[in-house]
């Protein structure tokens, strides 16, 4: 009888698992399944089903009690729920109280105070999981991501717990290297990483690889994160059209995601504002340009630079003065150019000082100058001297316009000359930012 009872026990707690399994694909596959228009009906179907699978999850309660395996599956469900519970968190605690040799219980309930932003104690749980099983992938991409969102006091602290992050983002991969969301987890633990430093061109190569290789996986390309992450990434390096495309497509994933339409907003409108002071010199009347154009002495405004120099790898050399139409894109070795600020550019949601300078002949570009103090920056009719300019062609197109222009990128302001002068290191701001990585 008990026999029976047990195997009867044990084919209701496989529908269970059934029941809870099918709620969670219906969350993780909807936009596989469903158009993109439906996107924004997701969080209230999901709701409707995580409610309804519980109500039927009531009448077993009776049969299994404070059985901890019927309590992982309900805390499971709970999880799923697209708010959150103190019951989740109280579920799953039991859960790993009752039988803590269960990996599962572990995971979950670190998620559950994952999204609780208990942080601390959600890394104890994700500690605990992968201590008991080093192959259990989920534990191995949450305890990645925590490494990162716990606070640090030192600022040592915080790099090693990013070096960390992405180790255990590596041994995600390797458990199943078409996993989409370990390759997410991996992009986001490089780009965590890029952000503290700003200066690694190879990490910069590894963040796109891996997004690639997470947009492979049909499920993570459905992610809003994935795209959000890569927008942030994409605005930095001013690929503005494929920022704003990313940006868009996390909206149309999670029409709900606000930031992610501002930030979209916020890129067109800076780009608009860099056309217009280009094609309208500033917005500077006639007799201010002139002024401007009649201050421009070589020998004062290229100081230095207008000598011999002595490279980095010792060699001698002296710069050739060149004027705006003369560069080409890309890295324009060995020249120097010149030229007059006649608008500076506010941005607070960008990490840069943007500038519009005229040269010589009349002609105008925009210079981005970044890695600087936040109150530091040339002022209107400043000269500014830029050796070896890096040059990049600016397109993005919208609805109604299309925008064109030529930008020259400063990753370091002591290279400059302003006035002839060149830029004490005062204003050289420490390379790192902090940068919320959206897991």
């Amino acid at each position: 009888m008990n026999e029976n009872s047990d195997k009867a026990s044990e084919e209701q707690l496989k529908l269970i698992t059934e029941k809870v399994n099918k709620v969670g694909i219906f969350r993780d596959d909807y936009l596989l399944n469903h158009p993109i228009e439906e996107a924004n009906l997701k969080e209230e179907r999901v709701r409707t089903l995580v409610e309804k699978t519980l109500d039927e999850l009531k009448e077993y309660e009776t049969l299994f009690g404070n059985d901890p395996l019927f309590l992982l599956e309900k805390g499971k469900l709970l999880n799923k729920h697209p708010e959150i519970s103190d019951e989740c968190e109280k579920v799953l605690t039991k859960v790993v109280k009752l039988r803590p040799e269960i990996v599962e219980g572990w995971s979950e309930l670190g998620e559950c105070l994952f999204k609780l932003r208990k942080f601390d104690v959600s890394m104890t749980c994700f500690q605990k999981a992968v201590e008991k099983d080093l192959t259990h992938t989920p534990s191995l991409r949450h305890y990645s991501m925590l490494l990162r969102q716990v606070k640090y006091k030192e600022p040592e602290d915080k790099d090693k717990a990013i070096r960390e992050s992405i180790d255990w983002a590596k041994r995600a991969v390797a458990r199943d290297v078409k996993d989409g969301f370990s390759w997410l987890t991996l992009a986001n633990a490089y780009t965590a990483m890029f952000f503290a430093t700003l200066d690694n061109d190879q990490i910069l190569k590894q963040i796109f690889t891996a997004y690639e290789k997470a947009a492979a996986d049909d499920r993570t390309v459905m992610c809003p994160d994935l795209h959000y992450n890569k927008g942030s990434i994409l605005m930095y390096e001013e690929r503005f059209q494929e920022a704003v495309d990313s940006f868009n497509q996390a909206v149309r994933l999670e029409p709900s995601w606000q930031q992610a339409e501002v930030n979209a907003k916020n890129i067109v409108t800076y780009v608009d504002t860099i056309s217009e002071f280009l094609g309208k010199k500033g917005k500077l009347k006639q007799r201010q340009i002139d002024k401007i154009m009649k201050s421009f002495k070589l020998s004062t405004d290229l100081g230095e630079y207008s000598k011999n120099i002595t490279t980095p790898a010792g060699e001698t050399i002296k710069l050739k003065y060149q004027k705006f139409n003369e560069l080409n894109v890309g890295r324009n070795e060995n020249i120097v150019i010149m030229g007059k600020v006649i608008s500076t550019i506010a941005n607070e949601n960008f990490l840069n000082f943007t500038a519009c300078l005229i040269d010589e002949n009349g002609d105008c570009i925009c210079v981005t100058i970044y890695n600087r103090k936040m109150s530091w920056g040339p002022k209107i009719g400043d000269s500014v001297a830029i050796p070896d300019p890096f040059v990049s062609e600016i397109s993005l197109k919208t609805n109604d316009k299309e925008y064109n222009y030529r930008n020259i990128r400063v990753d370091c302001p002591l290279i400059l000359l302003v006035n002839g002068r060149k830029v004490g290191r005062e204003n050289y701001l420490s390379s790192s930012i902090s940068f919320d990585v959206k897991d």
